[in-house]
């Protein structure tokens, strides 16, 4: 993710983590297998990992919104890590993304994106 303007363990947030909360996603190719008709080739991994999608930091909000509201709501050291993310959206939001749509044509502005943030 190079060029960000700012770079920590509060951002940019990943799209997608593994089980144990690790970020190595490797893809594999299973030359053994076929996929839809006959097609090649069956991939398993997920490249968007590697990916900024900037509307993911609207969504978090939302889940906090919905967890205070239908919960006992998030800790105050969530909320801590909570306003850490969103200070570095403050200073990254207007960034290029690869968007929801993940298309790997390289990153663009996506009016979606910017609504989230």
């Amino acid at each position: 993710m190079d060029g960000l303007k700012q770079q920590g363990t509060d951002g940019p947030l990943r799209v997608v983590y593994r089980p144990d909360g690790g970020i190595h996603l490797e893809k594999i190719e299973l030359t053994h297998l076929s996929g839809y008709k006959q097609s090649r080739a069956m991939r398993i991994g997920n490249r968007a990992n590697e990916q900024l999608q900037l509307d993911i930091y609207g969504e978090i909000m939302d889940a906090v919104y919905l967890s205070n509201k239908y919960s006992s709501g998030i800790s105050k050291d969530g909320w801590q890590r909570v306003i850490r993310v969103m200070e570095w959206l403050r200073d990254n939001w207007d960034r290029d993304d690869e968007g929801i749509w993940e298309f790997r044509a390289g990153r663009k502005h996506f009016l979606h994106s910017r609504l989230m943030c």
